[in-house]
């Protein structure tokens, strides 16, 4: 007997294949319309990023000028300087990801020489006041050109960010009418064959409602997340606060101490004492560079060095450890690696530091050598290959992975005997990575130990136009001219950063009146007339930022104007916006560099 397949079950299972195909196909569609906007959307807000970047660094750029004209202390000029780095590569970065709309042609072009233009009219003032041209400097900010240059800069971008925007929204819109058409039309095809495929009806109803389910979990878990992210990132701040204060006294205190007559010997050990609290700092530096990088928030300069320079300083730094273990120390570059890269010596010199710091730590006697030859050459990019060889303690073959990890080490009992938190190489390796190079290293227990690493540079490259007004700053005096003695306000409730404070000061003959905090310093500009105002931000009872906008508040009615510093030991993203925001001209975060004011 022949067996056949009922014509309506065969009707049945044609048409389920037919509706299949129709739902797979609105699918596919509605898919590969969801990533082309998806694209879309993430390069508007790449744009719209680094716009809100650009115009950061122009604001910074303003910020460093009126600091540095007020009080003549070149640590002002920092941001500056930093903005003129940055700026050509964020100009390159809008022309890219505008390219999209020729309409934007025109204003990005507008918008770099007007910041170019900004740059130039800012120089100007940082010259005059170099060669104590107060007057003159103060005559070109009075002129208004500054000011008319940044509300241009500001409307071009708001122009571009209001145009974004809309296509943002635009984009959004379609995205969802066309997941909701979509959406629609599965469901219309699925009711023709819901009698034919009852269960899988039920299963997709079913997957449907754990879906939603899932989404809602996500969005809880995603919502914790960020708490958690938030609540991390106040930690670190919180911490960093509370650590860099105390440092911060003793670098000062050491500061003002090695400013007094001393024997050689004194000299030495202060010296030594000074480089410990500055080595400490550079731990706490090195746990928030971590988090950064495992935040991918770190952010990398791109300036000329001198690789040898940058080297010999490095070991320099570890000389006098290393002779009084009894260690020779040697470094050699080959003849035919550039003298000249582009790239970020902090950064090198943060990698070397921690291979030659643990070569020092894990070895007893012998040599410890720094050799850099050139692995590579195309066109602009140098890559160079790095090792730090050591006759120390070795590293077992089954612990030689483990090392890069995250506070490891190569045994327990390295970390009781010689110390450390197993930091320093994970820090190294994420480095290496960003600098696109790789970090590995060949040992022998008990013979020592060689670490390699390449990175990649650029060499010297032609000089644009905000290089030009960068060499011309850099060609400034190192020190800034004697301007008269001001009567300062230091509102620092710290006794002891408010000790050093106070003593750097009044060495450069200022006038200091300190308070404790900022119901303290509101009653003493009641009672007098201050220059400057020395603000920290973390204070009892009234906290910087507060006492700023209360003067500020007062300023409305008396129509006076005191300049205010702020004096902060956080180092977290958006302290210095909100510093601004309530009224401080500048932001100080080394206190130690209070020593450079000249009267």
């Amino acid at each position: 007997m022949e067996w056949k397949i009922p014509k309506k079950t065969s009707a049945g299972f044609v048409l389920a294949f037919a509706v299949l195909v129709g739902i797979c196909l609105i699918s596919y569609r509605a898919t590969s319309y969801l990533i082309e906007t998806s694209h879309k959307v993430s390069q508007n807000y790449q744009l719209l990023g680094e716009l809100a970047a650009t115009l950061s660094f122009v604001v910074d750029a303003e910020t460093s000028q009126r600091g540095f004209l007020l009080t003549g202390d070149k640590e002002f000029l920092e941001p500056y300087e930093a903005a003129l780095r940055n700026l050509p590569m964020h100009a390159q970065q809008l022309r890219e990801l505008s390219s999209h709309n020729p309409g934007y042609r025109n204003l990005i072009s507008s918008l770099e020489q007007a910041i170019l233009q900004k740059l130039q009219h800012t120089a100007e003032v940082i010259r005059l006041r170099e060669a104590n041209e107060i007057e003159a400097a103060r005559a070109v900010v009075a002129s208004g050109k500054g000011m008319r240059l940044m509300d241009n800069i500001r409307e071009i971008i708001a122009k571009i960010e209001q145009e974004e925007t809309a296509s943002l929204q635009l984009q959004i819109n379609e995205s969802e009418a066309d997941a909701r058409n979509a959406l629609l039309a599965v469901f219309t095809l699925s009711g023709l064959i819901f009698g034919l495929f009852l269960f899988s009806g039920y299963i997709f109803l079913h997957d449907i409602a754990e879906l939603e389910r899932s989404e809602e979990a996500l969005k809880k878990a995603s919502a914790a997340a960020e708490a958690a992210n938030r609540a991390k990132s106040e930690f670190l701040a919180t911490m960093s606060h509370e650590i860099r204060t105390p440092l911060w006294g003793m670098l000062g205190m050491t500061a003002l101490v090695l400013d007094t007559p001393l024997t050689s010997q004194q000299r030495e050990y202060l010296s030594l004492a000074k480089s410990s609290a500055n080595s400490l700092l550079n731990v706490i530096n090195d746990i928030l560079d971590f988090s950064k990088i495992e935040a991918g928030r770190l952010d990398f300069e791109s300036v000329e060095f001198r690789l040898r320079e940058s080297l010999e300083d490095v070991m320099k730094g570890f000389a006098m450890r290393a002779r009084q273990q009894g260690l020779e120390l040697t470094f050699n570059v080959l003849p035919d690696v550039p003298e000249v890269l582009i790239g970020d010596p902090g950064r090198l010199r943060q990698v070397i530091t921690n291979l030659v710091g643990n070569a020092v730590k894990f070895t007893e006697r012998g040599t410890i050598a720094l050799h850099v030859e050139k692995k590579s050459q195309e066109e602009s990019i140098v890559c160079l290959h790095f090792s730090v060889a050591d006759t120390g303690i070795g590293i077992a073959q089954e612990k030689q992975e483990l090392i890069f990890d995250a506070f490891s080490q190569g045994d327990g009992s390295t970390t009781r005997k010689y110390g450390g938190t197993g930091l320093g190489l994970a820090i190294s390796e994420r480095l290496v990575k960003l600098m696109g190079g790789n970090i590995w290293v060949e040992s022998d227990p008990g013979r020592g130990s060689t670490f390699h690493f390449t990175a990649s540079f650029g060499l010297g490259k032609h000089r644009g136009v905000f290089d030009e007004i960068s060499s011309r700053t850099e060609a400034l005096p190192s020190r800034p001219e004697r301007s008269r003695r001001f009567h300062i306000l230091l509102a620092e409730d710290n006794p002891v950063n408010q000790r050093v404070a106070v003593g750097m000061l009044e060495r450069r003959g200022h006038k200091v009146t300190a308070v404790a905090n900022g119901r303290e310093a509101l009653a003493a500009l009641d009672q007098q007339r201050f220059d400057i105002v020395l603000m920290d931000i973390q204070m009892p009872e009234m906290d910087g930022l507060a006492t700023t906008a209360a003067i500020r508040e007062r300023e409305k009615a008396t129509g006076g104007h005191v300049p205010i510093i702020a004096l902060t030991s956080y180092a977290m993203k958006g302290d210095r916006d909100r510093c601004l925001a309530a009224g401080m001209e500048a932001i100080s975060r080394n206190r130690s560099n209070l020593r450079n004011c000249s009267p």
